[in-house]
């Protein structure tokens, strides 16, 4: 890409982004949720189901449905909560500590794997460019999802007419 367009590579640059974003979010974050119930009823003890749905973000009957799973597994343990019995709170079990340690363990390994085809000092320069990336995106883009363009944000287009 020696002789290419700057916009042809600035494109391709966010195709590839894009696109390694898409292996990571399928691939290596395929259990993410699961093991993020984990992680958050691990560090609470216990847990309303409510505020580990509210912390993980996705909606009730996806958080039923996977507590269902992981209790099946023994995983976790439901109880009716004490302070309120419209819902449960939720326990890891000893089971659930050494799956998610495993599975920790099992993340870091995929992670160092799938770096290893860059030296460390390769992989100290990507962190500084993606580092700066990300600052600038931070400001640039919005963080609630909302159409920056609509408020005057950067990048504005002109309206159609």
């Amino acid at each position: 890409m020696e002789n290419a367009h700057p916009q042809d590579v600035t494109l391709k640059l966010h195709h590839t982004i894009r696109s390694l974003g898409h292996m990571l979010h399928f691939g290596l974050d395929a259990h993410r949720n699961r093991n993020r119930i984990l992680s958050l009823a691990a560090a609470h003890g216990s847990i309303p189901q409510n505020v580990l749905t509210e912390e993980i973000g996705i909606a009730p009957a996806s958080m039923s449905e996977a507590l269902a799973k992981l209790e099946a597994e023994g995983l976790v343990c439901r109880a009716p909560s004490e302070e309120d019995r419209r819902t449960f709170t939720v326990t890891i079990t000893g089971q659930g500590r050494v799956h998610l340690e495993e599975s920790r363990r099992r993340d870091e390994e995929e992670i160092l794997r799938l770096y290893e085809c860059l030296s460390a000092e390769e992989r100290e320069r990507l962190l500084e460019l993606l580092g700066r990336l990300e600052s600038f995106w931070r400001e640039a883009l919005p963080e609630d999802g909302e159409n920056r363009r609509k408020k005057g944000g950067r990048r504005a287009r002109p309206a159609r007419e």
